[in-house]
């Protein structure tokens, strides 16, 4: 969650706000770019299919795995 400057409303069409990265690292990581848009909601979804974690439904989560093999 971000803004700019001293705000946290605005500038949903501003690219400091809305591009983020991911790295994904180690012998479970794909090498190479993201075929698809990458979300900030996939990270934590990532990092538990890395762990090999499987997030409960009721978490709600809304993102997906990226970035591994």
């Amino acid at each position: 969650h971000g803004g700019k400057g001293t705000g946290h409303h605005g500038g949903h069409t501003t690219p400091e706000i809305l591009n983020s990265f991911l790295i994904v690292s180690g012998p479970a990581a794909q090498r190479g770019t993201f075929a698809e848009q990458v979300y900030l909601v996939d990270a934590p979804v990532t990092a538990l299919a890395h762990l090999g974690a499987k997030p409960k439904d009721d978490w709600k989560l809304d993102g997906k795995a990226v970035g591994l093999k």
